[in-house]
Formats: structure tokens, sequence, C-alpha cells
């Protein structure tokens, strides 16, 4: 996540290659950021890939996934949902996702939501580096977000309940990553 003055500035400059006329491929790096940490702007960055799909986009590419699905798997589906089905709005590729957590998906959602939550209001909105994760990720902001999956873990049955188990494994590496960087 960025500023919204820093989102704004590169809306408008996409705007201005695009009325330039010439042929544009998206291709941003906010994958990167983050590091294994839960940080999330699926709202920010998909009305980013959105105005891209509406002024002249020809394509995408995304270099920079390191695969933490863990922690970044609603991110992630939207742009591969919106690079593919241009059409679906934000919220039906949200609901999408959730169902894949069965009895859980509210939960799920409710977790996620805690994360990009917390993901916006960080001082420059977002890490970019793993120094930087000790400092935005203190061992206190885990605490909601494991409780929320632990009651989707008691929720959750069959695959439903693998998918849950695979997400609070990717939050104990999050806060792993974030008590070593404290401690280094």
């Amino acid at each position: 996540p960025m500023s919204e003055k820093n989102a704004k500035a590169i809306e408008s400059a996409w705007l201005g290659w695009h009325r330039s006329g010439i042929t544009m491929h998206y291709r941003p790096n906010y994958m990167l950021s983050g590091y294994a940490l839960p940080s999330l702007d699926t709202r920010q960055s998909s009305r980013m890939l959105r105005l891209a799909v509406d002024n002249g986009m020809e394509g995408f590419d995304y270099d920079s996934l390191f695969g933490f699905w863990a922690v970044k798997g609603p991110m992630f589906y939207i742009h591969f949902r919106l690079g593919t089905r241009p059409d679906l709005i934000l919220e039906q590729i949200l609901d999408e996702y959730y169902t894949a957590f069965g009895e859980a998906a509210a939960l799920v959602r409710q977790y996620f939501d805690y994360w990009e939550d917390f993901s916006t209001k960080l001082t420059r909105g977002g890490i970019t580096n793993v120094k930087e994760s000790a400092r935005f990720y203190p061992p206190e902001s885990f605490a909601p977000a494991e409780k929320l999956l632990q009651q989707a873990r008691l929720l959750s049955k069959g695959k439903a309940a693998e998918r849950v188990a695979f997400l609070q494994a990717g939050l104990q590496h999050g806060r792993l990553c974030a008590e070593f960087c404290q401690a280094y």
C-alpha cells in the first residue's frame, strides 16, 4: 500500500502516457512489498489495475511474485482474475476467493480485512524491506489475526480446514520473520 497522494501520481502518470497514444503493458513492483508479512492492498492495487485495463493496457507482467500465497492470497488472486477477466469487479473476485474456505469464509475475510486495514495505516503505507518488518509488525499486531484463524480452523472441514491451516502456517512464518528482525 502507498499513500493516496503517491497512488494518484501513478494513476496520473498512466493516464498521461495513455493520452500520448503509446502501447503499454502493466508491470508493477508492488508485489515485492511486505516481505513474508500480510501486507495487503487489494483495493488500491485493483483500482490501479482497473484504471490500466480501461486506459490502454495491452498486457501485464509480474516478475516479483515470491510465492507468499499464505499471507497475500487475495491480492495475488485479484490480479490474476482481473488480468484474465477484466469485466469482473473486486467484490465478485473476493467473494469467489473466500468461498474456497467453506464455512470459515466469513472469518477468513475478516482476517484478511484486518491485515489490509492494518497495512494501509502504516507510516509509509507498507514495508519495503526485511528490516522494517520488526518496526511495522510488532508482536501484538499478530494476536487478533491469530484468533480469527483459530476460529476459522474450528469451523472448517476437509479441504477448507487444510487451507486455513496453510494461512496459519503463513502467519506463523510472518511472525517469526518479524521476531527474528526484532532480535537482529
